[in-house]
C-alpha cells in the first residue's frame, strides 16, 4: 500500500513554507519535508496597504517549485493558505486569481479566526501535556507578522481570545519609518506594546493569574537559537529572554544573523518579538514560557485529518467556539437561563426538522451561538436591539468562524426580532445559499424565542410532532403560557414561509 502524503502550505506575512506529511490514519501525522523561502510580503501590506506585482512573481515562482517538489513525494492532496499580509491587501482577489492562473494551485485566505483555530488545532495535535496545561488559567501567545493572538484558556475551555495588531513586522515597519536610534526604537517599541497590552489586560484579564504560557510561532524558535549556550528547549524564562534582548541591543544584525545562521531580515523582527514575550511574561504569573513546537503547516494538516475523520483530537475544540461566545454573551450581560432555555428548544427544532432544512453541522453550531448572542444589542440600547446586535457580533471575533459565517450568524441575531428582508436589499452581501440558510436558521430562532417570550422558562419539556404540512410542539408544562401562545403565531408565519409547514404551539398539562 502506497505512502498517503499530504502538503501543507502557507503564503505568510515573511516566509512562504511548504511542509510534506505522511498520513498515518488515527494516528496522526509525520513531517518528511520542509521547504521555506523568506519573503516579507507583509512590508508590501503593511505599509503600501496592497502587494506589489514583485511580490505575486516571487509568491508564484516559489509555489512552482513547491509543485515540483510534491510531485517528487507523489502528493496530490494539498491545502494551500495564505494569511494577514495577503488577506489584507486591498488587490487580494486579484492576487489570488493571478497565483491561480499561473501555477494552479488554490490558495485560500484563512481569516484571522480561522488561522488560530488551526493553530490551536496542531498545538493539541503535538504537545502532549496540551490537556493538562490548559486545566488551569494558560495563555496560548501566538505572535506573528501583523499581530499576536492572545488566548486564555481555563479548566480545559477557551474563556476570552483577542487578536493585537501588534506583530512584530508591523511594528517594524510602523516605527521604523521615525529614524529613531536603535536605543530609541527599542524604548518605543516597549511604550507601543505596552500600551496595547494594558488595554487588554483591563478588558479582560482583569484578576486573573496566569499560570502558565504557551508560545506559540517561529519567532520564539528563533529567539531561542540567539542564545545556544543557554539550552533552551522546551522552555524559555524571564532571565533568558533578558539576555537575549541584551544581545539583540548591544550587537549588530547582521552579525548575529551570520553567527546563528539567521537572516537579517528575521533578526530585524525578534527585537519586537523579544518585548512582547518579555512584557507577557512579566504580567503573569508563570515561571516560564512553554515553547509550542506547532507551525501553521501543522495546524493545516490537523484540520485536513479531523475533516477527513483521519484524527481524533483529545480536546474538544467545538465547545471553544461555544465557550467564546457564551463569554461574549456574558460581557454584554444576557440572561444566561433565556439563553440556554433558546438554546436547547432551538437545537431540538432543528434535530427533528432534518428533512426539512438539509443544513450541515456547522450550521447548527452557527444556530448554537446565533441563540446564545441574539439578544446581545440590549447592552448598548433596549429600543434597538436587532441592529446592535449586529454590529457586536460583526464587531467580536469568535475563535473558529470565519469572517463570512460571523456575517451569517449576525443577520440571524438581527432578523430575529427584525422583519426579515428580500434577497434583492441583502444580495451585495449574501449569495443566494447564504441568505437561504440564514432564513433557515432564524426561522428556527424565532420559534425557540417565542417559547420563552416571557423569559421565566415555563416550557422545559416538549415534544415535536410533523405530520401533513404541520409541526406541532406540544408544551408539557403546568404554566400559563398565554403570553407564549399569542405571540408564537407571529414567528409560525415566518417560519411557514420559509419551510412551508405551520408551526403549532399546544399545551399538555402535566398531572
Amino acid at each position: 500500500m502506497a505512502i498517503q502524503t499530504f502538503a501543507a502550505i502557507h503564503v505568510g506575512s515573511y516566509n512562504l513554507t511548504m511542509k510534506i506529511y505522511e498520513i498515518m490514519p488515527r494516528k496522526g501525522f509525520k513531517l518528511i519535508d520542509t521547504v521555506t523561502s523568506h519573503v516579507e510580503l507583509g512590508a508590501d501590506t503593511y505599509t503600501t496597504g496592497r502587494l506589489s506585482n514583485q511580490s505575486v512573481d516571487v509568491i508564484c515562482d516559489m509555489l512552482l517549485k513547491f509543485k515540483k517538489k510534491m510531485k517528487e513525494y507523489q502528493t496530490v492532496v494539498y491545502s494551500a493558505y495564505a494569511t494577514s499580509a495577503v488577506r489584507e491587501a486591498v488587490n487580494c482577489e486579484f492576487v489570488l486569481d493571478r497565483i491561480m492562473t499561473r501555477t494552479g494551485i488554490e490558495v485560500k485566505t484563512a481569516s484571522n479566526s480561522e488561522h488560530r483555530f488551526m493553530m490551536y488545532e496542531g498545538i493539541a495535535a503535538t504537545l502532549v501535556d496540551f490537556p493538562k496545561i490548559i486545566q488551569k488559567n494558560t495563555v496560548i501567545i501566538d505572535v506573528a507578522a501583523g499581530s499576536i493572538q492572545v488566548s486564555l484558556f481555563d479548566k480545559n475551555k477557551l474563556s476570552v481570545t483577542q487578536n493585537i495588531t501588534i506583530g512584530s513586522l508591523r511594528i517594524r515597519e510602523m516605527l521604523g519609518n521615525m529614524g529613531a536610534s536603535k536605543m530609541h526604537m527599542k524604548e518605543l517599541i516597549e511604550e507601543y506594546v505596552e500600551n496595547e497590552l494594558d488595554s487588554f489586560e483591563n478588558m479582560y484579564l482583569k484578576e486573573k493569574e496566569i499560570k502558565n504560557i504557551i508560545g506559540v510561532g517561529e519567532e520564539i524558535h528563533a529567539l531561542a537559537k540567539l542564545a545556544p549556550e543557554m539550552n533552551i528547549t522546551a522552555t524559555i524564562n524571564a532571565k533568558q529572554l533578558e539576555y537575549i534582548c541584551d544581545k539583540l541591543e548591544k550587537e549588530d544584525a547582521e552579525v548575529l544573523g551570520q553567527r546563528y545562521g539567521i537572516s537579517y531580515e528575521w533578526v530585524t523582527l525578534l527585537v519586537p518579538s523579544a518585548i512582547i514575550y518579555q512584557n507577557l511574561l512579566a504580567r503573569a504569573k508563570a515561571e516560564v514560557i512553554y515553547i509550542s513546537d506547532s507551525t501553521f503547516c501543522d495546524g493545516i494538516v490537523t484540520e485536513y485529518m479531523e475533516s477527513e475523520k483521519k484524527l481524533t483530537l483529545g480536546h474538544d475544540f467545538q465547545s471553544d467556539i461555544i465557550s467564546s461566545a457564551e463569554f461574549i454573551a456574558k460581557r454584554y450581560r444576557c440572561e444566561k437561563k433565556h439563553n440556554e432555555i433558546v438554546v436547547n428548544t432551538a437545537l431540538s427544532i432543528f434535530d427533528n426538522i432534518k428533512k426539512l432544512h438539509g443544513l450541515n453541522q456547522k450550521a447548527k453550531l452557527q444556530l448554537q451561538l446565533a441563540a446564545i448572542l441574539h439578544e446581545c444589542g440590549k447592552y448598548v440600547n433596549i429600543n434597538n436591539v436587532a441592529d446592535n446586535s449586529y454590529h457586536i457580533v460583526m464587531s467580536t471575533e469568535i475563535l473558529g468562524i470565519s469572517h463570512k459565517e460571523r456575517r451569517e450568524l449576525a443577520y440571524i441575531c438581527r432578523y430575529v426580532a427584525e422583519d426579515f428582508p428580500a434577497y434583492e436589499e441583502l444580495m451585495d452581501h449574501l449569495n443566494i445559499d447564504q441568505y437561504s440558510k440564514i432564513a433557515k436558521l432564524t426561522a428556527i430562532i424565532r420559534l425557540a424565542n417565542a417559547m420563552d417570550r416571557s423569559h421565566r422558562q415555563k416550557i422545559q419539556r416538549f415534544n415535536v410532532v410533523i405530520k401533513d404540512k404541520r409541526m406541532e410542539i406540544v408544551a408539557d408544562t403546568v404554566h400559563d403560557i398565554s403570553l407564549e401562545l399569542g405571540l408564537f403565531d407571529d414567528a409560525a408565519d415566518f417560519f411557514e414561509d420559509v419551510y412551508g409547514i405551520r408551526a403549532v404551539l399546544r399545551q399538555k398539562r402535566s398531572v
